[in-house]
């Protein structure tokens, strides 16, 4: 069979049920050889193939031919990358996976099949300014662990460098280490 007959068939079918944006050529051009294994943080926690890079692009694959419907469970696995972009720097094929996902992240929110649970985060944004919906005067609670701090020896109107503390880790004691560490 011609490759760019199977490509456009390929392409046609990955549109109709997942509308990627002209990236399919990535699904053929990796080769399954698993170095993105080793080096995804979501698989090295995980051990699910199917939240390994390998395995989103071979369900992008069994979606777009048919072999399984696209589901809930589907679109959440294809939301479990952090965009690290490991596996793309690591790739022996040169796929650029980042590129992918993220065509394949923007094509789900424009075809409204996005996870559920990102629009409660959206929702606790828009309300509160953070995922955790807790309220923001206890968003510098993690300095407060740091002894003798003169605060304003950090807060300037005008810096070289700013750092931003998320809202993982302004709210979650167990995360406080990390703004500590900086």
């Amino acid at each position: 069979m011609d490759k760019s007959i199977e490509k456009t068939g390929i392409r046609d079918r990955i549109k109709d049920r997942l509308q990627i944006s002209d990236r399919d050529d990535d699904l053929f051009a990796c080769s399954r050889c698993g170095t993105c294994l080793s080096i995804c943080p979501v698989y090295r926690q995980t051990l699910d193939e199917g939240c390994a890079p390998r395995g989103k692009l071979s369900l992008i694959e069994a979606v777009a031919n048919g072999k399984i419907p696209f589901t809930e469970k589907v679109s959440q696995r294809l939301y479990t990358c952090t965009m690290c972009n490991y596996c793309t720097k690591e790739c022996p094929s040169g796929v650029k996976v980042d590129e992918l996902f993220r065509a394949v992240r923007s094509d789900l929110v424009d075809s409204k099949k996005y996870p559920e649970i990102l629009d409660l985060l959206k929702e606790r944004i828009d309300k509160a300014y953070n995922v955790t919906f807790d309220t923001n005067q206890g968003r510098l609670d993690w300095l407060k662990q740091i002894p003798d701090i003169d605060i304003d020896e950090y807060v300037k109107d005008t810096a070289e460098v700013v750092y931003f503390v998320g809202c993982v880790s302004s709210f979650s004691p167990r995360s406080f280490a990390i703004p500590r560490a900086i």
